[in-house]
């Protein structure tokens, strides 16, 4: 096939063989260099900061909950000193809380379950920081601490009270007496309680009388107004009481669960904590694997110690990375905790790419040669791979959740180069210059493995750029760390490679270092020398192939059976099935994905947050936020009209499955025009705002509503109020999502101003933004992970099918992670960015392997597998074992890392070695050019000169004429022969001392003598040709 779109990948490649031979002659300098650089970025882990804000990682910073809130906070500002009210919190605020059990699971309203109930209480209320217990720094209503227990209040505190009232549910009035104004009665009012949030597994009756409860839920909030510092020491002190409390006996009748306001930050923290001895773990996984797969048959030729400086190279780039990013500030999170798993896992892949280049290379040649070969062959696949990833992880860097950006930050330095190099290396010749190998080496694979450097860093770019913060900054991680580990990888490790094809040359062992003879010529040993011992390649001896002096058992299975397997039509048609059946299943998947993460799945399975928040889920979501309802502009409350407006705002509410009955909501205005009703009183524009403020925000439970209503400057008009309306059965993701979705497209169709709000808004605002956001990155990636393929890899239409096969395993990823119980939340968020940079990695190296190899699509088939196969294979086992571990981890978002790269690295293995092949085979069969003559100029002509001259007429697909000149004069005529083993004319001339065949595909053997020698060139379709000789000029002639 004519190659007319290699503008970039030609250049790129003799840029790529120029730099493998300087590598190999200056070994030194390109070792020393990156390992110096290492060691200077590495200080800055001195700057190490880490952010555990929750609501700055893992919520969207363009979130409409966030503008919401601006607003809400402009007019109803909270000082939880004087004003505090827990249902009007702008924010989370600070806090402690409990859910308190029964041990038998029975009815917590029984007297003695009662007292145990109080006895926490009363625990909770004498904890000290300082010489201050909760009183001092509750949050308060003008001077005490306000109610945030009403249950409790209920109860007046006496668990004997249990028995003498009757407690409607879920709201209460409490009878109270107050003093009558200017005179010495009392009067009683009712107290409203709102008990939904106090007791959870309610059973009521037909009159909503309360019969029985499983579960009693007590909260403690601070004020954050004044000592923050104190509130937190507050907390550490609660957290520390009630884990040593949960373990004791001291309640024997009640299980407890806690939870504070820092749980998260501190369970996350320990998250971090708990991946150290796994990653350990990993490297020793890892260290192990890759010198198993760097073993041969051969001594001399296996290369253990280039394992192990591969995975060096992956630490070298995980330390650079975090110590530059660290040193120019940025923030650190606990996502970036599994980057260094992820980059040991792919950062050995590239290394077995490039040693099957070297591989390629002819071991007899020079190491500089083998050198540049290698990277002219590998340098541009691994560079390709090399860009998707970065931009992956840069898309995933400018996300607008901070601590997927950070991780993206953090890394991008994964690249799995160290196999594709060392594919490239076994390629060449162990007999030739370490130079001359080298060169091979990067003239091979530096191609390969700049493809797919470039498409993983640019994968996690465009993650960098989301709206995630969290998702930003491990993208922003990543996509650094990428772009270390490719410069490492064509500096540092080939340094390494150079000084071990050194040592290849000199027919060292491979671990002893010690000189040894080749084991062909070692007869005269003993056994165990034979064994142990004996390697390499001997200068003297005749080889038919070259490629035997580099053969690997599993290069020749996936030459010798898959190539060929893959070839045979009815085969392709079952791939084809196959593939329909994946994606049918993974299009299914799709429809059913879930949006958004649930908190319980943040902290460790064993953490006593999963307790607490499995009991409020089980008890109490019957009654979720309490939604306000803002009315931002200037109204005329006295007006019917008006009124009419807001109540039809609050039906609309009441009409919707996602709120309760308009009894359980809460507006002032409401109840105001009830007052003055009940009171007889007429409102009139004078008196409106006077009877109030004066009479009804001064009455018992009426004050709340102080805090609802804002004025103008001299307190004559009201320019903005709100009203709260109560939601109902939130108990998941979903009903979070909708009942948020409905409350804002009731306050958008409205024809006054209004604004909906609570806290968890800036929460479920993940939900909503999550999908589009996503789309918006992987496009970007998608498309620039195209436009890399089509620079890089020499056909266009080669690039399309890559970028294809990125998108079918993506929509993979998607339709079997929700399948498998992924829901798309932040962290799936970032493994999926990133997936488009290690998806192209195989697909690309497959592909670019087949368009430049030569022939019809079978040979490319089997030349592609040969080459690369066992490089994918091995960087998809590294990767996997690189990950392994954590699929055993207590924690959600590791486990979900494990689950999501495995199938990306399954998938993508799977589309690199079957479908690829498969699809470019029937796509792009392949035609033999038409060669031109070669000339071949020498004295004479040896067994060598012929093979090294039909090598090129194989290059030319075995076509062609091939003229000799400049030869003397033959010691007899050349015949022709015809016969069962030599079928087809061999069209043999002598004009003017020169040798001209014909034809040469179509013979099986040729005979060529003169001067004395004679050489039986063989061809064979699947091998091509070979030479041997046979002696002398005879009658066989």
């Amino acid at each position: 096939m004519t190659r007319r779109w290699n503008c970039v990948e030609r250049p790129l490649s003799r840029v790529f063989y120029r730099h493998g031979a300087f590598l190999a002659r200056h070994p030194f300098f390109f070792f020393l260099v990156p390992l110096l650089l290492a060691i200077v970025l590495s200080t800055g882990m001195n700057h190490f900061t880490q952010v555990y804000d929750i609501e700055y990682l893992f919520t969207p910073e363009n979130g409409r909950g966030k503008l919401e809130r601006t607003t809400v906070e402009h007019l109803f500002p909270t000082n939880t000193t004087k004003n505090f009210n827990a249902h009007r919190l702008n924010r989370e605020g600070r806090y402690s809380r409990l859910i308190i059990t029964a041990k038998d699971d029975g009815d917590v309203l029984r007297e003695d379950i009662l007292r145990q109930v109080l006895e926490i209480d009363k625990t909770v209320n004498n904890i000290s920081v300082d010489g201050y217990k909760f009183i001092d720094i509750c949050g308060r209503w003008e001077d005490a601490c306000a109610v945030t227990n009403p249950f409790l209040v209920a109860l007046n505190y006496n668990a004997s009270n249990i028995r003498g009232v009757s407690l409607s549910y879920p709201t209460y009035d409490m009878p109270i007496r107050v003093p009558i104004p200017n005179t010495p009665y009392l009067r009683t009012v009712f107290l409203p309680l709102f008990l939904g949030g106090s007791l959870g597994g309610a059973d009521v009756d037909e009159e909503k009388k309360l019969q029985e409860s499983k579960a009693i839920q007590l909260v403690y909030y601070l004020d954050e107004t004044g000592n923050g510092s104190l509130a937190d020491e507050w907390e550490q002190a609660f957290m520390h009481e009630f884990e040593e409390l949960v373990t004791s006996d001291k309640f024997s009748d009640v299980n407890v669960a806690y939870f504070t306001s820092q749980t998260l930050q501190t369970e996350l923290a320990k998250n971090r904590e708990m991946v150290i001895p796994l990653f350990t773990i990993t490297i020793a996984i890892l260290v192990l694997f890759s010198v198993l797969s760097c073993l041969m048959s051969d001594w001399v030729r296996s290369k253990p110690w280039l394992g192990v400086l591969g995975v060096v190279t992956a630490a070298l780039a995980i330390i650079s990375s975090f110590g530059l990013l660290l040193h120019i500030g940025v923030e650190y999170n606990d996502i970036v905790a599994v980057t260094p798993f992820l980059i040991l896992g792919i950062g050995v892949d590239n290394m077995f790419v490039m040693l099957a280049s070297w591989r390629e290379t002819d071991p007899r040649d020079s190491v500089e040669k083998r050198m540049a070969g290698t990277f002219s062959d590998a340098g541009v696949s691994i560079t390709i791979t090399a860009i998707t990833d970065v931009v992956s992880f840069v898309v995933g860097s400018i996300t607008f959740y901070p601590s997927v950006r950070i991780f993206c930050l953090y890394a991008g330095i994964g690249v799995d180069n160290m196999f594709v190099m060392l594919a490239s290396w076994r390629e060449t010749d162990p007999r030739d210059s370490v130079e001359k190998r080298m060169a091979g080496t990067f003239s091979d694979a530096g191609v390969s493995i700049t493809i797919t450097a470039i498409t993983d860093v640019v994968s996690f770019v465009v993650g960098s750029i989301t709206f995630y913060p969290s998702v930003r900054i491990f993208c922003l991680y990543a996509g650094v760390a990428l772009v270390f580990h490719y410069c490492y990888q064509i500096t540092f490790f080939g340094a390494c490679m150079a000084w071990i094809g050194r040592r290849e040359k000199a027919n060292r062992h491979c671990i002893t270092l010690c000189k040894v003879i080749p084991e062909a010529d070692a007869d005269h040993k003993s056994k165990a020398y034979r064994i142990f011992c004996a390697g390499g390649t001997p200068e003297s001896v005749e080889i038919k192939k070259k490629k035997e002096l580099n053969k690997h058992h599993i290069m020749i299975f996936f030459r010798d059976c898959a190539g060929p397997f893959l070839s045979k039509r009815p085969v392709k048609f079952v791939v084809i099935g196959i593939y329909l059946a994946y994606l049918a299943v993974a299009l299914f998947g799709c429809t059913r994905v879930r949006e958004g993460i649930e908190l319980r799945n943040m902290p460790a399975d064993d953490s006593y947050a999963v307790t607490f928040y499995e009991l409020e889920t089980e008890y109490f979501k019957k009654f979720g936020p309490k939604v306000a309802v803002v009315f931002d502009q200037k109204l005329n409350y006295l007006n019917s009209s008006d009124q009419e407006l807001i109540q039809g705002v609050l039906e609309e509410f009441e009409n919707d499955t996602d709120f309760f009955y308009k009894q359980e909501f809460e507006c002032w205005l409401t109840d105001f025009l009830l007052f003055a009703n009940e009171s007889n009183i007429e409102l009139t524009e004078s008196n409106f705002i006077p009877t109030l403020e004066n009479a009804f925000l001064k009455m018992p439970g009426k004050e709340k509503y102080k805090s609802d209503i804002v004025y103008n400057e001299n307190r004559t008009e009201i320019i903005a109020s709100r009203c709260f309306v109560q939601s109902t059965n939130t108990n998941d993701t979903v009903r979070e999502k909708d009942m948020m979705m409905h409350s804002r497209a009731i306050a958008d169709n409205s024809e006054l101003n209004v604004t909906v709000y609570h806290p968890a808004f800036v929460y479920y605002d993940q939900y909503v933004t999550i999908l589009p956001n996503m789309l918006q990155n992987v496009g970007i990636a998608w498309g620039s992970m195209m436009l890399v393929a089509l620079f890089l890899i020499p056909d266009p239409v080669c690039s399309m099918w890559v970028a294809l096969s990125v998108a079918s395993i993506e929509v993979g990823v998607i339709g079997y992670m929700t399948l498998w119980g992924v829901n798309l939340d932040y962290m799936s968020m970032i493994y999926v960015i990133i997936c488009i940079g290690f998806s192209v990695d195989f697909s690309a190296h497959i592909a670019y392997a087949y368009v430049t190899a030569k022939g019809k699509a079978k040979k490319r088939i089997r030349k592609a597998l040969y080459v690369l196969g066992l490089p994918i294979l091995q960087g998809a086992l590294s990767t996997i074992l690189g990950v392994l571990v954590l699929s055993q981890s207590s924690a959600y978002m590791f486990r979900t890392f494990f689950k999501i790269i495995f199938m990306v690295i399954l998938f993508g293995a799977f589309h690199g070695l079957v479908i690829i092949p498969v699809v470019l085979s029937l796509c792009m069969r392949g035609k033999p050019k038409k060669p031109e003559s070669t000339t071949y100029k020498q004295h004479d002509c040896t067994e060598e000169q012929w093979s090294e001259l039909l090598e090129r007429q194989k290059q030319n697909g075995g076509a062609g004429d091939i003229t000799l000149t400049n030869l003397p004069p033959p010691s007899q005529p050349f015949l022709t022969r015809k016969s069962s083993t030599c079928p087809g004319d061999l069209n043999m001339a002598f004009n003017n001392n020169s040798i001209r065949s014909a034809n040469q595909p179509q013979s099986k053997k040729l005979f060529v003598g003169g001067a004395g020698a004679c050489v039986q060139v063989d061809w064979d379709e699947e091998s091509g040709y070979s030479t041997s000789t046979l002696g002398s000029s005879g009658t066989d002639q």
